[in-house]
């Protein structure tokens, strides 16, 4: 893990620690960022969707059978 210095606005800090109710604010932080990233990656995955020739819904890939 790498150590980072940020500042960020205490009612802000306060408001994450409240609603991820973390035990620290490392912790909030990285849920924070976790959160984020998920988020992101799945908007890119929504945007895809579509395209590539891929027109199967997500129900017939989690049950078809897999490839060998």
């Amino acid at each position: 893990m790498r150590r980072t210095n940020v500042t960020l606005p205490q009612d802000l800090v306060d408001s994450l620690l409240e609603t991820t109710g973390a035990k620290n604010k490392t912790k909030a932080v990285l849920e924070a960022i976790e959160d984020y990233l998920q988020k992101k990656r799945q908007g890119e995955v929504k945007r895809l969707f579509g395209k590539g020739g891929l027109e199967l819904s997500f129900d017939e890939l989690r049950h078809r059978e897999p490839r060998e």
